[in-house]
């Protein structure tokens, strides 16, 4: 029987282990350009977005080769932008979210999730109940 537990449990990993789902679409972003007063983009630069009162970077990450990055606000308010370039140029600024409807993203549970879920329960349910119907029989054959 223990063993019989193990390999239900064993089995059940695969059911429930977790998949790299994505989304694609069209929302609106925060897009912001950096660049020299020359004109030549800051390609690569790294930089960090604070959500408003935080200290913990919201995004990190680099600008592309145009000196663009974009961010999806989850808060409203001042949000804070470091864009810092190897040799030590970069800009310190802050942007202010007013609208959050506009940046939304769409929330709730994926139907592929949800299938698998249940998936995973209606086995194992199925699983243990043949055993409880087999033990049943076997205890009624052994009664006779």
């Amino acid at each position: 029987m223990k063993r019989i537990i193990f390999l239900i449990l064993a089995f059940s990993s695969f059911i429930f282990s977790h998949d790299v789902i994505f989304e694609s679409g069209k929302k609106e972003a925060f897009v912001l350009k950096a660049y020299f007063s020359d004109g030549s983009p800051l390609s690569y630069a790294n930089y960090e977005i604070f959500a408003p009162g935080e200290k913990t970077p919201y995004q990190k990450g680099r600008t592309d080769k145009n000196g663009i990055l974009s961010f999806l606000p989850d808060s409203e308010g001042e949000w804070r932008i470091r864009i810092m370039e190897e040799s030590g140029h970069g800009i310190d600024t802050k942007i202010k979210v007013l609208n959050l409807k506009d940046f939304q993203a769409g929330s709730g549970y994926k139907w592929e999730e949800l299938i698998k879920f249940f998936g995973g329960l209606l086995f194992v349910t199925v699983f243990f109940f043949s055993f409880y119907l087999l033990r049943k029989i076997i205890l009624r054959r052994d009664n006779k």
